[in-house]
């Protein structure tokens, strides 16, 4: 299995067991060719290729995240291992400099992440904003739990969505854990133009 190495799937993982679904390790969607992880609150969906020689055991194959990590330092750093390798079948290997490492394949079930990825088409509204500077901004408006986005949008004389205002700013309101609606601060975040 070869993952790009520039994906940290580790950030993405539950810390924590959960009762219900195996959240604390990254699922390998062999049928959709992606390494998946969540903790429940974020969602990260990225490529990886299956060696030609493996055989993955297990649905979902369940890679616990000391794995991860084991073949991000096995592949060093700079662009001379750009890729992950972790071979899976029902173990889950690792070839370092010190030897192969070997790790049980996670328990349990991995929740069907498909359901909360938003369809693709009719009602999509598409913006980029800096999520470094989203975060400075949170951190400036004292956010401790969160923001709210806000963006203006265009409808027509029936109410009906025509477009958003490109040239606005977006809203940022921070959410404050314990104290939400209390709080006057807000922000502004300008979109960024793709090209």
């Amino acid at each position: 299995m070869k993952i790009p190495k520039k994906y940290k799937l580790d950030q993405a993982v539950s810390r924590y067991e959960d009762a219900r679904f195996a959240t604390e390790h990254i699922h390998i969607d062999t049928d959709n060719k992606c390494a998946v992880a969540t903790d429940g609150r974020i969602l990260a969906v990225v490529p990886c290729e299956p060696s030609p020689t493996e055989e993955i055991i297990g649905d979902p194959a369940l890679v616990p995240v000391d794995a991860f990590k084991a073949a991000r330092r096995a592949a060093g750093g700079g662009q001379k291992n750009p890729d992950l390798v972790l071979m899976v079948d029902d173990r889950v290997t690792v070839q370092d400099g010190a030897g192969k490492r070997t790790f049980d394949q996670g328990k349990g079930e991995f929740p069907n992440y498909k359901n909360v990825i938003p369809a693709a088409g009719a009602g999509k509204i598409e913006l980029v904003i800096n999520a470094n500077l989203l975060q400075k901004l949170a951190n400036a408006l004292g956010s401790s739990g969160g923001v709210k986005l806000e963006i203006q949008h265009v409808v027509d004389d029936k109410g009906v969505h025509k477009h958003i205002e490109r040239n606005k700013g977006i809203r940022v309101t921070p959410i404050t854990q314990g104290t939400e609606g209390e709080n006057d601060a807000y922000g502004v975040i300008m979109p960024i133009t793709q090209t």
